[in-house]
């Protein structure tokens, strides 16, 4: 059940992303660009968006914006965004958001690599993308379940450190 589940594509995913940039789309915003793998003489396997690649779609939405500090090389804006796959393919969420111009922060194959390298130096020390909520049929019962796997903490103190955060839903997005 679990298996054909996955094939058919039945499980919503959820994953939540601090990407560089203000993202200013309102509600909830369809990402469909197909998806290219590429693989490296040295093995390294990479993803882009290409027109013959296999279809992929990602909706998006807001969650918060916070300010960057520019005076210390990071961004005007960061965006804290829920990510709900579609599709699965390798890289996605990564690639989809790198492509229209947010990529995520930390992110060693698809992001911006020198703002990651001031903000490493700033305590910015993973890419900050997790898998955050699951749900599908449960097997035997049928009825939908879901799991949930909470922020970890270099994540939830990134987006609880700024005191100047402002919601989604507020006057100053």
């Amino acid at each position: 059940s679990l298996h054909r589940q996955f094939a058919e594509g039945v499980p919503r995913k959820h994953y939540r992303a601090l990407v560089a940039g203000r993202w200013a789309r309102p509600g909830m915003t369809p990402l469909r660009f197909p998806l290219e793998r590429l693989e490296a003489a040295n093995g390294d396997r990479r993803v882009r968006v290409a027109a013959g690649g296999a279809p992929a779609e990602t909706r998006v939405t807001l969650l918060s914006h916070r300010p960057g500090d520019p005076g210390r090389g990071q961004p005007a804006w960061f965006s804290l965004l829920d990510c709900h796959l579609l599709t699965g393919r390798t890289h996605q969420i990564r690639v989809h958001l790198s492509h229209t111009g947010f990529p995520i922060v930390g992110d060693p194959k698809y992001g911006d690599f020198t703002l990651n390298k001031i903000l490493q130096k700033q305590g910015y020390n993973r890419m900050f993308l997790h898998a955050f909520s699951i749900s599908l049929d449960h097997p035997i019962e049928g009825r939908r379940v879901q799991f949930e796997a909470p922020l970890p903490a270099a994540f939830q103190r990134v987006i609880e450190g700024v005191a100047r955060d402002t919601t989604a839903g507020s006057a100053n997005t």
